[in-house]
């Protein structure tokens, strides 16, 4: 599957929560600039977070880069 494709899954999973990102950022430990990146489907973020926003939101890992 292409970067460009799961970036956008990516972010369109995000989107649809509605979370707050502030939140979620620091439960992540990592910026909101960051975050909003990973939201913007401008950057894909490493295994290691996007297995943990998949976790933090409930997302299932697969139907995000499935969908």
């Amino acid at each position: 599957m292409e970067k460009e494709t799961i970036k956008i899954r990516f972010a369109n999973a995000i989107q649809k929560i509605q979370f707050d990102l502030p939140t979620l950022a620091k439960q992540l430990g990592i910026s909101q600039k960051l975050l909003e990146s990973y939201v913007k489907g401008e950057k894909l973020p490493p295994v290691v977070v996007f297995a943990n926003i998949c976790e933090i939101l409930d997302l299932d890992a697969n139907k995000v880069m499935n969908q």
